[in-house]
């Protein structure tokens, strides 16, 4: 049985509110961004399906992430002036591909 669980990271943020030039899901640990550890956690799991990850559309860095191009990593793209907790006024853009429910 094809399991229906999808984990979904929220990957959107800029390090603003943490003063830092790099945001918090790229900072290296043991020389790996925390958002490529997230995400081998995740693919490793046996009942997670896929996995959603919310990044900014102006993300630069997202491209380091080897994981992202995992075939059961969808990607959304995140537009939002402002993200703060409880802002639900925003776009949100999923695609994922050859995904059937």
């Amino acid at each position: 049985m094809t399991s229906s669980i999808w984990a979904v990271v929220p990957a959107a943020g800029s390090g603003r509110r943490m003063a830092s030039e790099v945001p918090k899901q790229y900072l290296a640990v043991n020389g790996v961004p925390i958002l490529e550890y997230t995400l081998q956690a995740l693919l490793a799991c046996p009942d997670i399906r896929g996995v959603v990850v919310v990044l900014d559309p102006s993300d630069r860095r997202a491209d380091l992430i080897a994981s992202l191009s995992d075939p059961r990593v969808g990607r959304v793209l995140y537009m939002c002036s402002s993200l703060t907790v409880g802002n639900l006024n925003s776009t949100i853009i999923l695609v994922l591909t050859g995904a059937s429910d």
